[in-house]
Formats: structure tokens, sequence, C-alpha cells
């Protein structure tokens, strides 16, 4: 008797053809994918590099697609071959429709560029290469610990009501009444004299007090605090599930906390081992206009005579010679298109005249130590971070308090006083508009005015702030 045998593999048979398709799966088959297909690495660094990068380089992909093959086509069509030679810098010659062309043109186009865009993504998918672990980010120890590298931090908890105030109205509403309670605290002797300031449970008792006494309508904090949360949780989420992101802007975020994050991973190597340890990277640094630069950090101290020193601090400027190496290595690494593309955008108030101070510290990349000082890292950078700036005192702060709660007992007329300055200072700002020829005389109006104009700004800020102080007492006394 014949045996039977079970067939075994993948179905064979002719594949159905396109108009006999019931869905547009495989819709790009054909000339439309030889097209695409040549795109799919350059979308996929495109998408990494941040939304306008991917959005900048679709739009030249569907420019060219539209360009060879005709929008007028059926999706079961194929065009003429060969595909027209497709030039950028020419301007593709506009055709002469009647409005419904028109019309049926831009929809065709825009469905046809929806679907290029989910193509593209699909496939972008499944050409990721690297590490990907099967776990959610929410839930990989990996993906949590490198996204410290990010700066995402775990999102907080929801507020309760009363702290939501207290965040938001401490300083207005909170603070006077705690100052004016503490006071008389003090003065009446009792067991807190000795401390010089409030503790967070009489600053918490204080804001459960004034936010119980409010009306139902202006007890609305728990919603905003429920509101924050999830933002805030929604935007953790999206931040763990998108992965590196390679924007020069975020690069140069996780450069500058390099040192930071490899400090405890460096210790824990050299406690478990027993060895030293020095790391050294190098590339384009986004923060110095993409050019060339090392970062180190390392993990040890010697034991030599006046020594305690990192393996890079003990060899002093031979340093440099490791360093210069790993330079020279870089130049054959990265061309200089993709420094050019590392460099953080120009910033268009870069040349202006006038502009805002900045924070001296907001670039630099500082030395660091760990708890145990057996580890340091550093980059090649002459920066220095700005020094600590210094607390106010609690006399003094309760003295402006109190110089406050005095201004503000005020009507409703002295915030028409502020109107009346802020009129004063655009007159100010009107008679400091002074022609180029005025010469010497011009230089005197323009700064008059701006004498007159920061007065009328100044009487403007003081007296709405009374104001506005006056409105917040008139309401809970009601």
């Amino acid at each position: 008797m014949a045996s039977k045998c079970k067939r075994s593999g993948k179905k064979t048979g002719k594949r159905i053809s396109k108009e006999n398709r019931k869905n547009l799966r495989l819709w790009a088959e054909g000339a439309r994918e030889d097209v695409l297909r040549p795109h799919i690495e350059a979308y996929a660094d495109a998408l990494e590099r941040g939304w306008r990068a991917e959005r900048d380089y679709l739009q030249q992909v569907c420019n060219e697609f539209h360009a060879r093959i005709p929008w007028r086509l059926a999706d079961h069509e194929e065009p003429a071959l060969p595909l027209a030679a497709y030039d950028p810098l020419v301007a593709i010659p506009a055709e002469d429709l009647t409005e419904e062309e028109e019309a049926e043109e831009r929809a065709r186009v825009q469905l046809l560029n929806a679907r290029i865009h989910r193509w593209f993504k699909y496939r972008v998918r499944r050409l990721r290469k690297g590490f990907h672990s099967k776990l959610d980010p929410l839930n990989d120890p990996w993906s949590v610990l490198l996204s410290q590298l990010s700066g995402l931090k775990n999102p907080p908890k929801a507020r309760q009501a009363y702290q939501q105030f207290m965040k938001e109205a401490y300083t207005s509403d909170i603070l006077p009444v705690v100052t004016e309670r503490w006071a008389d605290e003090t003065s009446a002797g009792s067991n807190v004299q000795m401390k010089k300031e409030p503790n967070i449970n009489f600053k918490n008792a204080i804001a459960r007090e004034l936010f119980a006494s409010l009306p139902d309508s202006e007890r609305e904090d728990g919603k905003r605090a429920k509101e924050q949360a999830a933002a805030a949780k929604a935007a953790y989420e999206a931040g763990m599930k998108a992965g590196p992101s390679k924007t020069p802007e975020d690069r140069s975020a996780c450069i500058k906390s390099v040192g930071e994050f490899l400090g405890p991973i460096l210790k824990g190597i050299h406690e478990r081992t027993g060895l030293h340890c020095t790391m050294i990277m190098g590339g384009p640094i986004p923060h110095y206009n993409g050019e060339l630069g090392t970062v180190y950090a390392s993990c040890g101290r010697n034991r030599a005579t006046g020594g305690d020193a990192h393996f890079p601090d003990w060899a002093g400027a031979r340093w440099n010679l490791v360093s210069d190496l790993m330079k020279e290595y870089l130049v054959t690494a990265f061309s200089p298109q993709e420094r050019a593309e590392a460099a953080l955008p120009e910033d268009p108030l870069a040349n202006a005249k006038y502009t805002l101070a900045r924070d001296s510290g907001s670039e630099s990349d500082s030395e660091s130590d760990s708890d145990h000082s057996d580890s340091d890292s550093n980059a090649d950078s002459d920066d220095t971070n700005p020094a600590p700036r210094k607390k106010q005192k609690t006399a003094e702060k309760g003295a402006a308090v109190r110089r406050g709660k005095k201004k503000a007992v005020a009507s409703a007329g002295d915030v028409e006083g502020g109107e009346e300055g802020r009129a004063a200072g655009r007159k100010g700002k009107k008679r400091a508009v002074a022609p180029a020829g005025d010469g010497e005389g011009g230089e005197d109006d323009d700064e008059g005015g701006e004498e007159d104009n920061e007065g009328g700004r100044r009487a403007g800020r003081m007296t709405t702030r009374a104001g506005r102080r006056a409105g917040r007492r008139t309401r809970k006394t009601s």
C-alpha cells in the first residue's frame, strides 16, 4: 500500500495579480518599490535624528516618487519602463488641469504620501539593528538605566489637593501667614523658639487650614494635580518607548551627564574586579559646534608618594598623547558633513546687538567625583561652573514679607495706577526712538526715554502686585 506523506513547507502557487487583490498589501510591488527601497536606510537615520529631519527627508522621497510615477496610474498599473531620471534641482513642469482634476490630484497625492510614510515606518522597524529587549521598556532594567543618561526620571506621584495649592500659591497666600504665626510662636517663648525657621509640618498644617477655608469653586487643585501627574507619566512613557534620540540637543545633554552616569558603574566594576578603570569616548561635540573632542571617566587612585590620583591626573601632560591619538582616529571616523550635522542649531540671537544674559555654566563640562572620591570624569573643555548661590537669610526674607504685607493693603484704584505707570513707560519708549541723524540730542532723548520707561514699568509692576494681593485678601475674607 502506498504510504501517504504530508506535504510540508509553504504553499506554492501563482501569486494573485494586483487588480484582483482584496487589500493593499504589497501595493508598492514593482517599479514603485524600486523607487522607494534605496531610501530605507537614509530614512531610518533621519527618523532617529528627530521629526524635523524625518519630515524633510520624507518630503524629498515623495517628490521623487511623484516625479517618476504618474499620479493618474491605478494601484495595479505599472509605469512605462525605464523610469524617467530624477533631478531634485529641476522643477517638475506643472500640468494644465481643471479645478476638478486639481482636486483629484491633491487627494491622490495625499493618499500616496500617507502610504509611503507607512511603508517606510514598517520596514524601518524591521531594519533596526542592535540590542532590543523583549521586555516592555518600562519594565526593562537596562532601558531604565540608560534612560538616566537621557535625563528621563520616574514621574512623580500626584500631589494631594492641599499640596498642589501649597505649590502654586505658597509665596502669595501661605508664606505671609506662616511668617506671622511663626513670629507669634517665637515671641511667646514656646518650645520652637530655638529653631531658625518653621519646619515642614508647621507649613503643612497652615496650608491645610487655608485650603479648607477656600470655597468649593476655588478648590480644584486636586484635579490639576492629577492632570499634571498624568501628563508627566505620559511624557515619561513616550520617552521610554521612543528609543534613543539622535538630535544634537539630546546628544549634547547626554554628553554633559555622562560623567555622573558612568561614575557608579565604573565604581562597581572597580569594587568587584579590583581593577582600575579608565574609559575614553570621542566624537563630534554638539555644544562645541560639532568639533571633535574627547571625554574620559576614570576610577581608582594610586598610592605613590604625594599621589592619590587617577590615571589621567597621574599621567599629567602625557595624557594629551592619549587624547591626541584618539582625535587622530576620530578624524577617520567622522566626515565633515557628519560633524556639521552634529552641531547644535545656530542661535538666531547669537549676533544680535542686545541679548539676554545666559547662565555661564549652561554649556560646561565639569569634573565629578563619587562619594568615596575614587572616580573622576572630565571633558576637553576650559569652561568652569558658576559659583553656587548663597541662600537668603530667614530674617531678611521675613522682613521682605512684612514689607509686602504693608503694601498689600491697597484698593482696586491702585491697579489703575499700574496702568498709568505702564502708559508712562510707553511714552518713554516712544521718546526713546530717535532718528540716527539727531546726533547728541537724539542720544539725550534716548536716555531720558529709557529712564521714563523703566520708571513706568517699575511703578506698574509694584502697584499691580499690590492690587492682586488686595484682591486675594478680599476673596478670603468674603
